[in-house]
């Protein structure tokens, strides 16, 4: 989870993503349900 975490965050900080991009990313990383909902959550949070 961690791992997949710092993928995405990564992934976000390269360019501005919408949405919908964050979602389709970590749909492809195989992250679904309320860890996929938390994964966008925490990124609201830290601004990403």
């Amino acid at each position: 989870m961690i791992a997949d975490l710092e993928k995405i965050k990564h992934f976000c900080a390269y360019q501005e993503r919408c949405h919908s991009e964050v979602r389709s990313k970590l749909l492809e990383m195989k992250v679904y349900g309320t860890e996929l909902e938390e994964f966008i959550a925490i990124l609201i949070e830290e601004n990403f």
